[in-house]
């Protein structure tokens, strides 16, 4: 978050910015928010917690 703060920052007190330091901030602000708010990872590492538990796949497993 801090990275984009210093780009919008550059962008109001100096000359101004270009397209590619609007679209770093982006992708570093869509980055962040990912990281903070996104919790589709959370299955994924129940699963994956569940099959180390198990030491691997029970016999009656089903992909998805």
């Amino acid at each position: 978050m801090e990275a984009v703060k210093w780009i919008g920052n550059q962008g109001s007190h100096e000359a101004g910015l270009t397209a590619a330091d609007v679209l770093d901030g982006a992708d570093l602000l869509s980055h962040a928010l990912k990281t903070l708010y996104d919790r589709s990872g959370d299955e994924m590492g129940r699963r994956i917690r569940a099959v180390n538990r198990r030491r691997g796949l029970p016999r009656n497993y089903k992909v998805r």
